[in-house]
């Protein structure tokens, strides 16, 4: 298939039923400047294209393609997008000096340490997501310049959140649609409208716990932050507070550490901000409740204690399903009552005090007590039933400490009978 095309510049056999190994073998088309396999039943590996050298987008998203992609992708020196999302690509994705635009490898099974060997100066594009890569966040995605969309949420990622996600100093980023600058005199900023409506991929796009797909001009109005489903760890930065013009912040299912930061409140636009699945603890932040754009908060299954911010403002439309997982927080819309109320959100924990702000429920800690020593007993009494040994050393050491009793009750009582004795003669003696 297209083995003598040499005056060929484009080829488009997108949206079909196509499949075949098409580039397995050698195609001879010297001049391909577009060429889009995408949304086919294509398989077969990915070979060595050498006439490729003009080809400036490369689309073969959405098939059957295996195997490893060939270091000649990354060292055409004209190549600007590359998609390739949604196959069965593995391995590591190789280094190069192509100036990509858009990259997108998501879906796939790539793995290893996330490529910074690439060239990010032209980047604007980049979709790492729901791959199998691991180890830290690089450190040269500061130099991602002109980074527009940036996803990495699916993957198997450690270490802890990069400050410069929230610093972005001297950084033009469009988190999913939204132009952001950083400057030391007045901070993250927004910069003006995008033009998307040319992105020529999809951007999935998770808020309010939905996951969707988002193209062109909806992007526009569409910002936010997800690096969820991780193995990040750490504290969370709290330059993240910086990032004013935000929608969206999903930090869920990492690895996450220590309190949640109260520079959130400074978040004023965010509608839907989700921490759950981590090991946070500390209290919820009762500055919190200054985001009245709020409309969806999860901070479910961490180690939070302390009293809920109050219900009032959005808060007051959150249930408990937002702080299940948190067996230490206290107050409504919880049903673990809060020992002492106080006029603010938080108790007070002045030094010395040891005035509790929180109420046991006696009958439940009862229960639970008297519950675990009767397992506790049936199972020690199953062991003795199955084990012969055991049960006879066991009646061996009743039977000891019974006699033991005795014999210590008999002669205390023999030694009082005869102090009382020795002193009823002495009085008669007198």
């Amino acid at each position: 298939m297209f083995t003598n095309l040499p005056r060929l510049t484009t080829l488009k056999l997108s949206n079909n039923s196509l499949h075949d190994e098409v580039l397995s073998g050698y195609l001879n088309v010297s001049n391909i400047d577009i060429l889009c396999l995408d949304s086919n039943s294509f398989t077969g590996k990915v070979g060595n294209q050498s006439t490729f050298s003009e080809l400036s987008r490369l689309d073969i998203s959405s098939n059957l393609f295996t195997g490893v992609i060939p270091d000649w992708i990354s060292n055409i020196s004209t190549l600007s997008e590359l998609v390739v999302k949604n196959n069965s690509l593995r391995g590591q994705f190789p280094c190069g000096g192509a100036p990509f635009f858009f990259l997108d490898i998501s879906q796939n099974y790539f793995s290893g340490a996330i490529p910074s060997c690439l060239n990010f100066q032209n980047l604007e594009y980049l979709h790492l997501g729901s791959n199998k890569f691991t180890g830290p966040i690089p450190s040269r995605f500061r130099n991602l310049t002109s980074v527009i969309t940036l996803d990495i949420g699916n993957n198997y990622l450690s270490s802890s959140i990069p400050e410069f996600f929230g610093e972005l100093s001297n950084l033009r980023i469009l988190t999913h649609a939204m132009k952001l600058t950083w400057t030391k005199d007045s901070g993250l900023q927004l910069q003006g409208e995008s033009e998307l409506a040319d992105i020529p991929d999809e951007v999935l796009f998770t808020t309010k716990s939905l996951s969707l797909t988002y193209k062109g001009g909806p992007l526009n109005i569409m910002s936010g932050l997800d690096i969820s489903c991780n193995k990040l760890t750490g504290d969370i930065p709290e330059e993240l507070g910086l990032l004013t013009q935000i929608h969206v912040l999903n930090l869920s299912h990492n690895r996450l550490t220590g309190p949640i930061p109260a520079k959130f409140s400074n978040l004023a636009n965010i509608e839907s901000l989700d921490l759950s699945f981590n090991r946070l603890t500390g209290e919820v932040p009762s500055e919190l409740v200054k985001l009245n754009s709020l409309a969806v908060f999860n901070v479910s299954f961490n180690n939070l204690s302390g009293r809920l911010p109050e219900m009032k403002a959005q808060f007051g439309t959150f249930g408990k399903e937002s702080y299940e997982g948190n067996p230490l927080l206290c107050g409504l819309p919880l049903e673990n009552k809060c020992l002492r109320e106080s006029q603010g959100s938080h108790p007070s924990y002045e030094k010395g005090s040891d005035e509790k702000w929180y109420e046991m429920d006696m009958v439940f800690f009862f229960g639970s007590f008297g519950s675990t020593w009767f397992v506790f007993v049936l199972r020690f009494a199953a062991v003795l039933y199955i084990n012969p040994g055991w049960r006879m050393l066991w009646l061996n050491m009743i039977e000891e400490f019974m006699y033991t009793c005795y014999y210590f009750l008999f002669d205390s009582a023999r030694n009082v009978y005869i102090l009382f004795r020795k002193q009823g003669y002495l009085i008669k003696s007198v």
